[in-house]
């Protein structure tokens, strides 16, 4: 598979991610509530994210030569950027809060090529629980268990091109309620 340049794609606004949880508090599958318009503080963190966005574009545009541009790894892109940009990256993308421990599954596209730099950071671990989306997209499953809170996720790729992930919350432990999830954004 060719390389794509990691700069091209470092857009600031939403992209293609769905929220999705096991079942309803009630234990039955109906889909809950649409989430309510982002708060201020909300709006603010998506802002972040896109001042943080653009100020990494600019730098990479000024420090690495045309030439490179194409061969530019997602690595150097976060060698490039500030911690406070990373941890933006990592953490400022899509978020929600659970009322209860949890196990929180990312399910990568199967176009992604790696693995997004902070679901190892975050303490995901490959769960082999993959699923097939539409089909034939076998969608590669990284899990984590949460205790009670917000629960913060990154950016899908520093690559081009749209690699969205899905988001999957269940109980922390088999057979045990299903936490509610609550104030999810953007």
């Amino acid at each position: 598979m060719a390389s794509i340049p990691a700069w091209r794609s470092l857009l600031p606004g939403t992209l293609a991610v769905a929220l999705l949880v096991a079942c309803a508090p009630d234990g039955s599958s109906a889909p809950r509530q649409a989430a309510p318009a982002p708060a201020a503080g909300e709006a603010a963190a998506a802002d972040a994210l896109a001042e943080a966005v653009a100020g990494l574009r600019a730098r990479i545009v000024s420090q690495v030569p045309a030439d490179q541009l194409a061969g530019l790894t997602p690595a150097r892109v976060l060698d490039l950027a500030s911690d406070a940009e990373r941890q933006l990256l990592a953490t400022g993308f899509l978020g929600f809060t659970v009322d209860a421990p949890a196990t929180v599954h990312v399910l990568l596209s199967p176009d992604a090529d790696q693995a997004p730099f902070w679901l190892a950071e975050q303490g995901f671990e490959r769960s082999g629980l993959d699923a097939l989306v539409d089909g034939d997209d076998d969608f590669r499953g990284w899990s984590k268990q949460v205790p009670a809170g917000e629960v913060a996720l990154g950016v899908h790729s520093l690559g081009l091109g749209d690699k969205p992930y899905l988001v999957v919350v269940g109980p922390a432990e088999a057979g045990g309620a299903q936490p509610a999830i609550s104030n999810q954004w953007p």
